[in-house]
């Protein structure tokens, strides 16, 4: 497994809550013209659309978000603050369980 440099975040929802991960790890999943990039993630319920949590990723790209329910699908949303590019949308993403 490769070695996450963000801070692992926890999810705020309890309604989801879990045993489980999603991540984005080195090389990092989050890039701009296939340089790794920090984003803002932001992690949303699939059946709800419920916002279950945003966090900021390292600056290589990498992210980790804890605490999520492997039972339930989620789509995973990288946004760039400064508005330079598009949003990029993951779905159907399901936690990884510990």
């Amino acid at each position: 497994m490769a070695h996450v440099v963000a801070l692992p975040a926890r999810a705020r929802s309890l309604l989801f809550a879990g045993n489980g991960y999603i991540a984005g790890e080195t090389p990092g999943l989050l890039t701009v013209n296939s340089v790794p990039a920090a984003r803002e993630i932001e992690v949303r319920h699939r059946a709800t659309r419920r916002v279950v949590t945003t966090v900021f990723s390292a600056t290589d790209g990498t992210y980790r978000i804890d605490g999520l329910d492997p039972n339930e699908e989620f789509d995973v949303i990288a946004r760039d603050w400064s508005n330079t590019y598009n949003d990029v949308i993951v779905s159907r993403v399901k936690p990884q369980p510990y």
